[in-house]
């Protein structure tokens, strides 16, 4: 990997998590495998989830299979390697605001975060700066799931998501509802 290859960096630590299960299900894949493959099928190159040490088996089956994922757990980093996406575990994946980010410019020690808690950073960026250096403006904003009003929010965007723009009328207006709510 070079230091030009976007990371996805996850954190499924308690404080990030603030009390939801990252591996909690939603429409058939828990929320950190969505995130992380949503990642992958983004081009990043790598998808680093830091976890509390007891948590390390039940992310690791929950992740089992995803190339270029890696579990660490210890000290967080303090500063990006190189160009960095920062997210908490409990972030709806979609490839919307995934894709601005991998390729949304960055210089090299800068922090840009939205107000659900995505960051990005430039190379030498520090993950610990009190007041970041601008703001992300990402569409659509990206779904933080905290509790269950939240949740049931992730899953109706999700299923709205299903709705493509090429549908018919017939599809869109009876195929599609009768379809994802047999899924749903």
């Amino acid at each position: 990997m070079r230091a030009s290859d976007p990371i996805l960096l996850l954190d499924a630590r308690a404080p990030a998590t603030a009390g939801v299960d990252p591996c909690r299900t939603l429409l058939g894949m828990s929320l950190i495998r969505r995130l992380a493959m949503q990642g992958l099928r983004t081009h990043f190159a790598q998808i680093v989830v830091l976890a509390d040490s007891h948590d390390h088996d039940r992310l690791a089956a929950d992740l089992a299979g995803l190339r270029d994922t890696i579990i660490h757990h210890g000290s967080p980093p303090t500063v990006a390697l190189g160009r960095t996406v920062y997210a908490p575990a409990t972030i709806l994946g979609e490839r919307e605001w995934l894709e601005h980010l991998v390729h949304r410019p960055v210089a090299d020690g800068v922090r840009l975060t939205d107000a659900s808690g995505v960051a990005l950073l430039g190379r030498g960026a520090s993950f610990e700066d009190a007041q970041p250096q601008g703001a992300l403006f990402l569409n659509p904003p990206p779904l933080r799931i905290r509790d269950e009003e939240e949740l049931r929010a992730a899953h109706r965007r999700l299923l709205k998501s299903l709705i493509k723009d090429t549908d018919g009328f017939v599809a869109r207006n009876i195929e599609r509802p009768v379809s994802t709510a047999m899924t749903a």
